[in-house]
């Protein structure tokens, strides 16, 4: 469990580790994923049109993904950082959230992000 700036409280999981950063504050944390995780689905698909290439997913089933919940010390909810896919599955669920305002490296790869999206 990781505490943002402005108190909000977050859980990583997903099954990578987190970089956090907000530059005019100085603070880069490493959000590392839960013991627990990682949440996924399940999916279930049928084949469309006759080609076992194009499949529709037929219904899904959540796998280690906790219930929406608050901390017991200070009463905030706290958001769970997840899959796309999982936050997806899971739309009506405002305390899945997802990490935004990536920042990459000269090769292009996501080293951290300065935000998260509900």
């Amino acid at each position: 469990m990781t505490t943002l700036p402005d108190g909000i409280i977050v859980e990583n999981w997903t099954m990578h580790r987190i970089t956090f950063r907000d530059d005019a504050l100085g603070i880069a944390e490493i959000i590392e994923p839960e013991a627990a995780g990682p949440a996924h689905v399940q999916m279930y698909y049928e084949i469309v049109d006759g080609s076992k290439y194009i499949l529709k997913s037929t219904a899904c089933q959540s796998v280690r993904l906790p219930d929406p919940r608050t901390d017991e010390r200070t009463g905030e909810k706290v958001r769970l950082i997840v899959s796309a896919v999982v936050k997806n599955t899971y739309q009506d669920r405002n305390d899945l959230i997802l990490p935004t305002k990536n920042i990459r490296d000269d090769s292009g790869r996501v080293i951290a992000c300065q935000a998260f999206i509900v």
